[in-house]
Formats: structure tokens, sequence, C-alpha cells
């Protein structure tokens, strides 16, 4: 199971700077599928910062070509997976800022997290880095990896038939575990239903995981 991490767009605005807040949620409407309202009640904040949107699919170009005053685009990371939501509860969900919040996310969090780093040194009254003066600089370290046992390809196959049979007998949920007798080794841990992992309902994502019970 693989975890990618890439570049997506996420939406702000400087509600000061928002000349007509009505006609700028108008035009963001249709492009980020959020109520008017919602938007009109966000840019009538008064804040200097505010999220419109976040880890969404908005293209950065189509916001900038509306060029509309106060509202703009930063650049930020988003987590993809590879296998959509197979083994959604043994993976777990992490949140916006990649903190884990169920499943392996959250038990392994810190080891999978890494360290920041941190950098203090000396500026000059126009904000330059006083390269001869002091600085205290530690590097970020990298998280580690977590390889599982669970099979790729006997996952996929539990799940589909998980869901097929209870799609069948009208079931409200189910539970699939293989394990390799020799080596105790977990290959299967499947559960029916499932979410998406990249986009979550949390209305009905399930914080514990029902094959294991925890």
């Amino acid at each position: 199971f693989v975890f990618l991490t890439g570049l997506s767009a996420w939406l702000y605005a400087n509600p000061p700077a928002v000349r007509n807040v009505e006609q700028t949620a108008a035009l963001l409407e249709p492009v980020l599928g959020v109520p008017h309202d919602a938007l009109s009640n966000r840019l009538k904040r008064d804040v200097e910062f505010v999220w419109l949107q976040r880890q969404g699919e908005v293209s950065a170009d189509a916001i900038d070509q509306l060029g509309l005053p106060g509202v703009a685009t930063t650049q930020e990371l988003k987590r993809y997976h590879s296998y959509s939501n197979l083994a959604c509860h043994v993976l777990g969900i992490a949140v916006i800022d990649h903190r884990g919040l169920t499943g392996l996310e959250a038990r392994l969090n810190n080891p999978l997290a890494g360290n920041a780093g941190r950098a203090r040194f000396y500026r000059d009254a126009y904000g330059r880095r006083i390269v001869s003066a002091p600085s205290d600089e530690v590097a970020p370290t990298s998280g580690g990896d977590v390889r599982l046992t669970i099979s790729k390809d006997l996952q996929q196959a539990a799940e589909r038939a998980l869901a097929q049979y209870a799609g069948e007998r009208l079931l409200y949920d189910g539970s699939v575990v293989a394990m390799n007798m020799t080596t105790g080794e977990l290959m299967v841990v499947a559960n029916y239903p499932c979410h998406d992992l990249d986009r979550p309902d949390w209305q009905t994502v399930r914080h514990v995981n029902p094959a294991v019970g925890h």
C-alpha cells in the first residue's frame, strides 16, 4: 500500500481586501461547488485571512483568471492513496495537517511523521539574514516506513467478495480476517462498508477497525 504526496491548490481570502463580497461569492460558487451563503459568510468575517477551500480540486489558473481582489491560491501538500480505499480501516485517515486520526495513521503517527527542523538567525532592518551573525539550525528528519504483511491481491479479493455477499443479503456490515497459520502474519483484514481515504465522509467514518475491535 502506497501513500503519495503531491501539490494541491488551496484557496484563501483576505476579507478586508475583497471589494464586492456577493459578486465574489457568486463567481466562486460554481468553481468550488461551495454554496453562495457559506462563501459570503466567510468573506464577511472581520479577519485578514480565511480559508475558502483546502485540499480541493480547484484549478489555480481558473481562480487567477477570475481576477478577484483579496482572493488567492497557495500550493500545499496533499496525500493520495495508490489503491483508493483498499484496507481503509487498517490504514486509517490523516487529517489535513497529516496528523493520523484513525487506524495505523494514528497508532504509528510519531514514527511516520518524522521531526520538523528549525532555524533561528538574525535579520537586518530589511529582513535579510545576517550571515555573519550566530545561528542555530536543526535539519528535519524524515519519517519512517512501515511494511505490512497484508497481501494486496488477497485484500482486494476479500473486499470484493465481502461487498458482494453483503449486498446480496442486505447486510449492514461484515468483516473477513485471514492469517498465515505458520507465521501468525495477517494476510487480510477486510471490512464492509469501507470509506474513501482521500475524501472521507466524517458522518460515516468508523474510528475503530471492526475486524479487530480497536
